[in-house]
């Protein structure tokens, strides 16, 4: 049971439809946390411009998540670390890197 409702984009005012929708086309899913935030419009707003931020790096995108994937284990954050495994293997990495970059600790 979710203690934050979690949006629904078909349920929702058409400014947050609009960043879910971008939200859905980036990831081909919708993460729980964007529907989460989007119980604030701004909230929303401002975390998919931080992540579009982020993304217009220099890093490239397979080694941010591998990144991502050695600083969601060190929390033991379970669902970072099956969300950045799912998309660093979008971004081309392997199974082994992945598991790699937990292993050494990349950060």
């Amino acid at each position: 049971m979710s203690r934050v409702p979690l949006i629904d984009a078909n349920a929702t005012t058409a400014d947050r439809q609009a960043l879910l929708a971008q939200i859905h086309g980036a990831f081909g899913a919708t993460p729980n946390m964007f529907r989460a935030v989007a119980n604030s419009p701004a909230a929303l707003q401002s975390m998919w411009g931080a992540f579009g931020a982020l993304g217009a790096g220099v890093i490239p995108a397979r080694l941010g998540e591998q990144i991502a994937v050695a600083v969601a284990d060190r929390n033991a954050c379970e669902y970072c670390l099956a969300a950045h495994t799912a998309l660093g293997r979008k971004a081309g990495a392997s199974a082994e890197e992945m598991s790699a970059a937990v292993a050494r600790h990349l950060v």
